[in-house]
């Protein structure tokens, strides 16, 4: 896609230069480029948005506006593209729109709006795993900040040359100040000596950042259990599908960037057909997709948690809402001692006849103590130490209560 689009591109724009229309041998990759962002970009995008939207159960509101956005500034994206093939492939007038499209100020714009969406929720988590961490907040988010705004200085630098020297003549300065007449995509990166490697590294610095932080905080989690494990194993991998891939599309886009910076300009269309931009631009689309899956895997997590006993008790019958609803009141636990003094009354008479000594018995006799009943709450025991009280484990409406009982 990449190679196809970008040398369509070059050569569309050396055919008007020179004919006014686009060159028709460039219009089958044209139209590669414009099918592939319906198939990669616009249909696995939407198809995942209207996963989510059958998910949300639940989910807040601030979410769903956030996933349409996200979705939303995808679409934009791909509507970009699909004007670009129109004009290509059915309107060969308008020679100014194409100029301005083909120049590609637009899309770095685009790709940062996506990738400050994305990054700005998976900062918000990192926030969240590290105890609400002010440091890591802050850090992030002047990484995250600092790339968008070299993308604004890059797009406003290719803006202001295509203005002030003309779409249809554009002079571009290339290496160590020289200038010449020539195709402005030609050396579109360098229009600005710093925005570029400052957006690509600072990028790839918060998304390195992002993948580290969240992945040690969930290894952190682990308990032992296998089947706990596996759960937060596979949470881990989808946090590197997240932010691991957009972190290596900038590294290799930085590092075509300089290779090219070292070398000069070079004198094929393959060579010129900016790889490294290439690379920048997959990014957005690559954290969009990723973060929307992630999403999306959040149901199978709920139900596997709620089939399988994570834990040493179940608590998935508890109202949480509603803590009251499962707590003994103040009649439930005058009658819970009413039927304690009963049946130590009726301990005491079999003893007389049996001389039973069970722990029940035990647990009987000494549970006047107790603050609630049987009925409401399950009296646990645990084993006694060799010398000093007995330990009881009371249920009650809050969680377990531990009361000390003297042996009878």
């Amino acid at each position: 896609m990449a190679i196809a689009g970008n040398v369509a591109d070059f050569t569309q724009w050396e055919a008007l230069h020179t004919t006014g229309k686009p060159d028709a041998a460039m219009i089958g990759p044209a139209l590669i480029q414009g099918f592939l962002q319906y198939l990669f970009q616009g249909a696995s995008a939407f198809y995942k948005a209207i996963k989510f939207y059958d998910r949300c159960q639940g989910d807040p509101m601030t979410l769903r506006v956030y996933v349409f956005m996200l979705v939303l500034f995808s679409i934009v994206q791909t509507v970009i593209e699909s004007y670009k093939v129109w004009l290509v492939t059915i309107d060969l007038t308008h020679r100014a729109r194409y100029l301005a499209l083909l120049s590609k100020d637009e899309q770095p714009l685009w790709n940062a709006v996506l990738c400050t969406l994305c990054e700005s929720y998976l900062i918000r988590r990192c926030y969240k795993v590290t105890h609400r961490n002010i440091w890591v907040l802050l850090i992030l988010s002047a990484l995250s900040a600092t790339s968008f705004v070299a993308v604004l200085i890059l797009v406003s630098v290719i803006s202001l040359a295509c203005i002030n020297k003309g779409r249809t003549d554009v002079r571009v300065c290339r290496d160590r100040g020289s200038c010449s007449d020539g195709p402005a995509y030609a050396q579109l990166l360098h229009a600005s000596t710093y925005a570029y490697p400052l957006w690509v590294y600072s990028q790839l610095t918060t998304a390195v950042s992002l993948t580290a932080i969240l992945s040690v905080c969930l290894w952190r989690t682990r308990t032992g259990l296998p089947h706990l494990d596996r759960t937060v194993a596979r949470i881990i991998f989808l946090t590197w599908e997240t932010a691991a891939l957009p972190s290596i599309c900038m590294l290799v886009s930085g590092i075509i960037f300089s290779i090219r910076d070292a070398q000069g300009p070079g004198k094929t269309v393959l060579e010129r057909s900016h790889l490294d931009l290439f690379f920048a631009l997959l990014a957005g689309k690559l954290y969009a997709l990723g973060l929307l899956r992630t999403l999306n895997s959040r149901t199978k997590f709920r139900e596997r948690l709620n089939s399988s006993s994570l834990g040493r008790r179940s608590l998935s019958g508890w109202q949480w809402t509603d803590a009251t609803a499962n707590s003994a009141g103040p009649q439930d636990v005058d009658s819970g001692r009413g039927e304690m003094s009963t049946i130590r009354d009726s301990v005491a008479e079999s003893r007389k006849d049996s001389g039973s000594t069970s722990s029940a018995v035990q647990m009987a006799e000494c549970g006047a103590g107790l603050p609630t009943s049987t009925a409401t709450n399950p009296v646990v025991t645990f084993q006694p130490p060799e010398e000093g009280d007995r330990h009881l484990a009371v249920g009650s409406g809050s969680g377990i209560e531990v009361h000390m009982i003297p042996q009878c």
